[in-house]
């Protein structure tokens, strides 16, 4: 008794200064209440001010700093493109000088596509136009000039004033002179006459005579045939047929220029040729070829080692280098930039797949409206979770058999390149995933199991179409070159053997976390076990938060517990509950 009124003064005591201190301390809280809502009314007004001023700002940036910016941006545009035609100027006179016409032609047809597209509207251009028109009149007469004095080079002879032919002209004097040639030759066909047999054979007969005695010297300088007197018709024939080939083999020289200076890229232009247009190309190259050996001038070289041929030959290598260069570029770049992630299929490489399948060549095909991609790629009903690295060079594959099929002559070249591109891939894959190189190109914490496998499904699609590109190089090369084979086995052994090392990486990474949950789990159920005989045998002997005595011994003793669990390596992230949560179940 004497306890309980000691505690109730005490709590009387307690009472009355809380109350005390209440009292002192309300009037600062009001106070403070007060200031709080003047500080928030004048916040408020600051910011409406605040507003004001950057609207204020804005416009007089719009009104004044964004024309001044655009009237210096116009000045320095002007400044530049006055430079560009002072250079265009300069530029088309030097190569006026070197006689590179087709360069000044390309050169002013650009200047017109940019004065037309990007200069439209610009006055200080508007008689630009005009003056490309008029060098397009001098590069024509000067032209005209430089075939005159060629003619009177080869021929010999200066060309009377006001005889200089156009092409238009020289075109149908020589269709009127190959008609008179075959009204002539039809005539003596059909007249049967002895005679005309006679004169025919005589002709013959002098023609073989003298290409018998002088074809060899004929052949060895036919540009000096074009100062000789022409006067008998076997020698005229003669010297024909000799002119004839010596102006194909100077044709074909022009034509090898030509292909030559239209070849040629940009620096920094992609090429856009396609597989299909150099074929197309060579067919026609081919056909002008054939032409001109049924009209027999071949005779004294063959058509395997002509100008044209050896021309178009290294034109195919140089767009063959380009096209492997292209392409070895824009997979180093997306495997460089590849964030090992599941890629979304597009229907663009679902139909590739499909046409692959019904066809059995690989080739590349523009989406279709009923195919839908997906997150796998279907494969012979075959799901394939991949990066989109692996989709694009599959896509580059397909590349590679167009080129097999358009080009075959050039099919060993082609050949060592997609296997170069393979081994490419196959080791850039191997140095990102196994040798962790993606850490620090893209930023990756750690190759975790669902990279290991993307990795390893992407290296396996890759070799299920490889046979693709085998069947289709191989249709393509000769018996000579079937040993080049060779290296798609060897590709495909270096692909099964790094599949094979990321399968057992996975494995093992598999195995170390199979085990620890099962080391956790046992654990987990021992604990959960003494849980709940811990509880029971409390509960049993009466033990609880109330007796603070007993109830402090108890949770010594769990802690101690606690801290043993946790010491151990397997358990160091187990969850441990507080006594009151096992006792309470909570």
């Amino acid at each position: 008794m004497l306890l309980s009124a000691s505690l109730e003064s005490f709590h009387d005591v307690v009472d009355s200064r809380l109350s005390t201190r209440l009292v002192a301390k309300s009037a600062a809280f009001w106070q403070m209440v007060h200031s709080y809502g003047g500080l928030h009314e004048e916040l408020t007004e600051a910011m409406r001010d605040i507003r004001k001023v950057r609207s204020n700002l804005q416009a007089v940036a719009n009104l004044v700093c964004e024309r001044t910016r655009k009237i210096i941006r116009l000045y320095e545009l002007r400044e530049k493109k006055q430079k560009l035609l002072a250079k265009l100027s300069t530029t088309v006179q030097m190569l006026l000088n070197q006689s590179d016409y087709p360069k000044v032609i390309e050169c002013i047809e650009t200047s017109e596509e940019v004065l037309s597209s990007e200069l439209s509207g610009v006055q200080c251009f508007r008689h630009l136009g005009s003056q490309l028109k008029e060098l397009y009149g001098v590069i024509g007469r000067m032209m005209l000039e430089d075939f005159a004095s060629l003619i009177q080079k080869e021929f010999g002879t200066k060309p009377e004033e006001g005889v200089v032919l156009t092409y238009e002209s020289l075109q149908s004097m020589i269709s009127e002179c190959a008609e008179r040639i075959r009204g002539n030759n039809d005539t003596v066909r059909m007249s049967g006459s002895p005679f005309a047999s006679d004169d025919a054979l005589q002709m013959r007969t002098a023609l073989a005579y003298g290409a018998g005695t002088s074809t060899v010297e004929l052949s060895q300088d036919p540009s000096a045939l074009l100062a000789v007197e022409v006067r008998s018709l076997p020698q005229l024939l003669r010297t024909v047929s000799v002119l004839a080939e010596f102006a194909h083999h100077c044709a074909q020289s022009r034509l090898c220029r030509l292909l030559v200076a239209r070849s040629k890229l940009q620096e920094g232009v992609p090429d856009l040729t396609t597989p299909e247009q150099l074929t197309q190309l060579i067919s026609l190259l081919k056909e002008y070829q054939e032409n001109c050996a049924k009209l027999g001038w071949y005779r004294n070289e063959p058509v395997a080692v002509s100008p044209l041929s050896v021309c178009v030959q290294k034109l195919c290598l140089e767009y063959i280098e380009r096209f492997h260069s292209q392409r070895r570029t824009k997979i180093s770049t997306v495997l460089d930039a590849e964030l090992w992630k599941a890629s979304d299929v597009a229907a663009e490489f679902q139909c590739l797949v499909e046409e692959t399948l019904r066809t059995g060549r690989l080739r590349n095909v523009p989406s279709s409206g009923l195919s839908v991609g997906g997150e796998a790629l279907m494969v012979d009903n075959v799901a394939y979770v991949v990066v989109g690295s692996a989709l694009v060079f599959v896509k580059i594959l397909a590349d590679y058999c167009e080129c097999f099929a358009a080009l075959p002559a050039f099919s060993a070249d082609l050949l060592s390149r997609v296997v170069e591109l393979l081994k490419a891939f196959n080791s850039r894959c191997c140095q990102l995933i196994l040798g962790a190189g993606a850490l620090q190109l893209v930023g990756l914490k750690t190759i975790s199991v669902r990279n290991l496998a993307l990795a390893s499904r992407s290296l396996q699609l890759i070799v299920y179409f490889v046979p693709f590109v085998s069947s289709e190089a191989e249709l393509s090369l000769r018996d000579d070159q079937k040993h080049l084979m060779r290296h798609f086995k060897q590709a495909l052994t270096d692909y099964g053997d790094h599949i094979k090392e990321i399968t057992s990486k996975l494995v093992s990474v598999i195995d170390h976390h199979t085990e620890n949950c099962l080391n956790n789990t046992l654990f987990e159920t021992v604990h959960e076990h003494f849980k709940d005989s811990l509880k029971l045998h409390l509960a049993r002997i009466s033990i609880s938060p109330h007796d603070s005595l007993k109830y402090g011994l108890v949770s010594q003793d769990y802690a101690f517990y606690a801290q043993s669990l946790r010491a151990m390596s397997s358990c160091s992230e187990l969850h441990v509950e507080s006594l009151n949560d096992v006792i309470y179940g909570r």
